[in-house]
């Protein structure tokens, strides 16, 4: 049976023969790839397309985001502009105190997303039991991921860590897939196979064990 393989692209060298896992570089590769994220509630949206209509686009930017220059300024007045041609929308849940203070509203059944910061949480957890050869499935970080939620205030219908979120989680952070025969068990559950991790096929073997035969990681 083909079972997924997933790969992290970084470990920091610690006792020799075991480097360790580390999130650094990790963070640093996904941070480079982004635009800053710029949390703003309905309630400052709207507070920020007032200054917009009483004193224009560059003081606003002025304002809201001194500091931008070149295409993360760029970036920030086409969100302005996106938010002034739903100015309306945004009046309306800035005035709702059950909406004013939230970032983004979804249709019934779509689960919103976590802060970057949040997302770095869970990365920091999965390196810690990894480094603690402790296998981790998607199940786990789904779990891990709808506790943080919680602990935000999300309802389990606002936040589900669904699949989708899941694969955009591991997209995020770099860590791939690779299909390879590590299993004859023909009832696994794709959705439950075990994370793991390896820079690349030198340091796989050095990469702490997981304690499940079928937790197997990359071969060498």
């Amino acid at each position: 049976m083909h079972t997924r393989l997933f790969c992290m692209t970084s470990v920091a060298q610690g006792r020799p023969g075991r480097p360790r896992l580390s999130t650094s570089d990790v963070r640093h590769r996904a941070s480079s790839t982004r635009s800053p994220c710029v949390m703003t509630t309905y309630r400052e949206k709207l507070a920020m397309l007032e200054h917009l209509e009483a004193y224009g686009i560059q003081k606003t930017l002025a304002m809201y985001y001194a500091g931008l220059v070149g295409r993360a300024r760029d970036n920030a007045r086409s969100r302005i502009y996106r938010w002034a041609a739903r100015k309306d929308d945004i009046r309306k849940k800035a005035s709702d105190p059950a909406t004013s203070e939230l970032r983004n509203t979804r249709p019934r059944g779509l689960s919103t997303t976590l802060p970057l910061e949040v997302e770095d949480r869970i990365l920091e957890w999965i390196v810690a039991l990894r480094n603690d050869r402790i296998d981790v499935t998607h199940a786990m970080v789904q779990r891990k991921a709808r506790e943080e939620a919680a602990a935000l205030g999300l309802s389990a219908k606002q936040f589900t860590a669904s699949w989708s979120w899941l694969k955009r989680f591991l997209l995020r952070y770099k860590i791939y897939e690779r299909n390879d025969e590590s299993s004859d068990d023909e009832d696994e559950d794709e959705n439950d196979d075990v994370i793991r991790y390896a820079t690349n096929d030198a340091c796989a073997s050095a990469l702490p064990q997981a304690s499940s035969p079928s937790a197997v990681l990359l071969p060498i």
